[in-house]
């Protein structure tokens, strides 16, 4: 009875993904699969006290492990967008470090007679190290990762205070009046940006001269979107796959 709900599970499982995978690809990181992960995983558990073979227990507890890991990874690490102003420095969180993290000038290569882009080519200086960071080659750094996704253009604001003005695009922070502002948030059906003053959250409108930060529109510029990803955990994971295909292949030739 187990066996049957497996292979059943197991096709449910494939037919979901294959879905997914055509429909909404996103479908596959989201919550739900999450669950159905975990669900597979539990039957593949169970069915160790159900089936006699020493060596398919094994295969199964391995595979049951892999999936599991596999959803404590997605969970845990951390995966963020971030647009980087052509020309400007921000301050970011990898790995546990504070880095500077600049972009120096955005390049689009169109394909060769055709009207559609082939990659996309940032050229960046993390920490005073140049670098290129395109489509197909990401940039790693410790257990972590940049891959360029894709470009837009961005719009800058100038930040003023009856001493001090700085200029700051969405996700960098200066100094303005002797406090580290960070600009968080620009809502454009409101007419509100949203920034951290000194870590406090502030929601202040533009061009509000009742404010003590007067706000004004400033400069658009390209922009490149970059998506950091932690892939914490990946080692051990490659490393169980292999043992489980190992383990798969044993069993094969072992019923021949």
């Amino acid at each position: 009875m187990m066996q049957k709900v497996n292979k059943t599970m197991v096709i449910l499982l494939v037919l979901a993904l294959a879905l997914a995978s055509i429909v909404h690809p996103e479908w596959l990181s989201s919550k739900l699969f999450m669950g159905i992960y975990l669900l597979f995983a539990l039957f593949l558990i169970l069915s160790i006290f159900i089936i006699p073979d020493i060596f398919i227990k094994i295969l199964h507890l391995l595979l049951a492990i892999l999936v599991i890991s596999f959803v404590m990874i997605k969970i845990s690490n951390v995966r963020e967008s971030y647009v980087f102003a052509e020309g400007e420095s921000y301050e970011l969180i990898a790995d546990g470090d504070s880095i500077t993290f600049t972009l120096e000038d955005f390049t689009i290569i169109d394909a060769d007679n055709e009207n559609v882009s082939m990659d996309y080519v940032s050229n960046v200086i993390i920490n005073g190290k140049e670098t290129k960071l395109s489509v197909n080659h990401p940039i790693s750094y410790k257990r972590s990762r940049f891959y360029q996704s894709g470009y837009k253009t961005v719009q800058s604001f100038v930040f003023c205070t009856q001493n001090d003005t700085v200029k700051l695009f969405n996700g960098q922070s200066k100094q303005l009046g002797g406090q580290i502002i960070k600009f968080l948030e620009y809502d454009e059906l409101f007419g509100k940006i949203a920034v951290s003053i000194d870590r406090d959250l502030h929601l202040i409108s533009i061009a509000d001269t009742s404010q003590k930060i007067f706000i004004l529109p400033s400069e658009f510029r390209e922009a490149s979107v970059i998506e950091y990803v932690e892939v914490k955990g990946h080692g051990f994971m490659f490393v169980l796959g292999i043992f489980s295909i190992m383990m798969l292949i044993f069993i094969r030739f072992k019923v021949l």
